[in-house]
């Protein structure tokens, strides 16, 4: 209650002036005080926003979720200019965590107010600014009094999620390489699907595997222009892939995953003995190989069917590891740990790398020569087999995630943002355009040097024939299982939305589509899932795509 005030509406202020006792009666006389009609009364104004406790799912855009920046009062009555307020918040309007004091306002009586109340979303890129919640509340203001007033404020937009999901990945004929929803005929959120890939070897001039996310394996026999996917047998990631022949490949992941190849189409699972995350390997030969991996873990085969752990002398993760011949190796890890051996891995010796930068990956393109690549651009190299190592300057503080050299001194790094760099003397490096913005895990060159390509993020593959220029395409996927959303979804309103699954990127659309007409009530959400299958368009025989 405000100290000015009773919390009852009056007008009028009554109290004794005298009291007269006679005859054991009391008799009192009164004196009246009129309250001031000019006299300002106050709004206790107690605002709640709304939450859409649904409203945070996994979604295809980054800008899905309500995050508010400011709420607006704008006070109003007849006869009154109207008073706007501007409050910063800070906070989500999904999980209703936005924190709003009481706000108390002094406004001329006598009169009905209105308070309408406004919450503000504004983003940058795309620049725009949006009314997530609008709401008004009347009342009445008396001079003196304090009008309380609690407010539950609703949304106004709501959201839109169409869940799209490929039942049969089987039938379709081709990888889905993006994802997107179209209201009213305009994008409104669209993603890029594919596995992420994190490692590519060739065994040859043409014939190479890439490997990923959830046992991803895809085997390319024309030097990365086209690829195919390959059974794995596991599920597991895989972080790392080595061919030390044509189609005798060995790939390590997480929990110790070990799977080999003879053909380079069909893998199977090879014991390791290891239960941590294996993130390199290094072959020397056909069955003479090691993997390295968290925790300081080192395994080894000399047989290629059983691996023995090696004792490593760290705790620190090990990302990568290269062996240029049957004794000599480096491995490399967490907080610029490198690692070297002249036993085959009997015994490993800690080096001095002049860095504390995670180092992600390292190769040797001769026994003496070698370079090491990691966190914030670092660049290392060794000319006397990893004894010594002297930092280069990169030209870039981007993660950088794997090395590779086509000769002692002509040499690539890529890394996060789609970076990658060139040498021709080996130790100055010039940025290429790789063609995409796409984290690039790995580069590699076919055995011949005629070709090389990078891999990454979402399917990404980056090729060159020259070293120079460099194209990007999309590897896709034929299973998914996404939601697209669209939170700006005016409420009450009929819209039409169109989900497109495409498996081209340029030239004339062609993959499946299906439209929709949709009507939400405001601060509502939906997930919609078509009753029929997505229409087949762009192929031969059927109609064309709607664009």
């Amino acid at each position: 209650m405000h100290p000015n005030g009773s919390g009852r509406d009056r007008k009028w202020n009554w109290k004794p002036a005298a009291c007269l006792a006679f005859l054991g009666l009391a008799s009192c006389l009164f004196e009246t005080k009129e309250v001031d009609p000019n006299r300002p009364g106050f709004l206790n104004l107690d605002l709640t926003l709304k939450p859409n406790s649904s409203a945070l799912f996994k979604t295809a855009s980054a800008d899905t979720i309500f995050r508010l920046d400011s709420v607006i009062v704008v006070l109003s009555a007849n006869g009154v200019a109207s008073i706007v307020n501007t409050y910063a918040v800070s906070g989500r309007a999904d999980s209703g965590n936005i924190s709003l004091t009481t706000k108390v306002y002094a406004l001329a009586p006598l009169r009905t107010w209105k308070a309408k109340i406004l919450s503000i979303d504004t983003t940058l890129n795309p620049t725009r600014r949006d009314t997530v919640h609008i709401d008004s509340v009347s009342f009445n203001i008396n001079p003196g009094d304090t009008a309380f007033v609690s407010k539950t404020v609703n949304p106004v937009f709501s959201i839109l999620r169409a869940r799209m999901v490929s039942n049969s990945p089987g039938s379709l004929p081709n990888n889905v390489k993006y994802l997107r929803i179209r209201v009213d005929g305009s994008t409104r959120d669209s993603v890029v699907i594919g596995p992420n890939l994190h490692w590519v070897d060739f065994g040859n001039s043409n014939t190479g595997c890439a490997v990923g996310d959830s046992g991803t394996i895809i085997r390319s026999s024309n030097s990365g222009i086209n690829w195919t996917a390959a059974t794995s047998g596991t599920t597991q990631n895989l972080y790392c892939v080595d061919f030390p022949a044509t189609n005798n490949g060995w790939a390590v992941g997480a929990a110790g995953t070990v799977v080999h190849t003879i053909t380079g189409t069909s893998w199977n699972t090879v014991p390791s003995g290891a239960t941590q995350n294996l993130n390199g390997t290094s072959f020397s030969s056909n069955n003479n190989g090691w993997a390295v991996g968290d925790g300081g873990t080192i395994i080894k085969t000399s047989n290629g069917t059983s691996f023995s752990a090696q004792v490593s002398g760290t705790t620190a993760n090990l990302y990568s590891v290269y062996f240029p011949n049957n004794t000599n190796g480096n491995a490399v890890g967490a907080g610029g740990t490198i690692l070297r051996t002249t036993t085959g891995g009997t015994s490993w010796s800690a080096q001095t790398s002049g860095t504390t930068a995670n180092l992600r990956a390292v190769f040797f393109p001769a026994s003496a020569i070698g370079y090491a690549v990691g966190d914030g651009g670092v660049i290392l190299k060794t000319a006397n087999s990893g004894s010594n190592w002297t930092i280069l300057t990169s030209g870039t503080t981007a993660d950088l995630n794997a090395v590779f050299f086509t000769s002692n001194t002509a040499g690539y790094a890529v890394g996060d943002g789609g970076v990658l760099l060139t040498t021709s003397d080996g130790t100055s490096w010039t940025a290429r355009s790789s063609g995409t913005a796409q984290n690039l895990g790995c580069i590699a060159w076919t055995t011949n040097g005629s070709a090389g390509a990078a891999v990454g993020n979402l399917g990404s593959v980056t090729t060159s024939t020259n070293g120079a220029v460099f194209t990007h395409q999309l590897i896709g996927t034929k299973s998914f299982d996404m939601q697209l959303t669209y939170k700006y979804f005016t409420a009450n309103v009929t819209h039409t939305l169109l989900m497109d699954a495409i498996d081209t990127t340029s030239g004339a659309l062609r993959g499946y589509q299906a439209a929709k007409s949709i009507l939400l009530g405001p601060g509502k959400d939906s997930t919609l899932t078509p009753n029929s299958s997505l229409a087949k368009c762009g192929y031969a025989g059927t109609s064309a795509c709607t664009p």
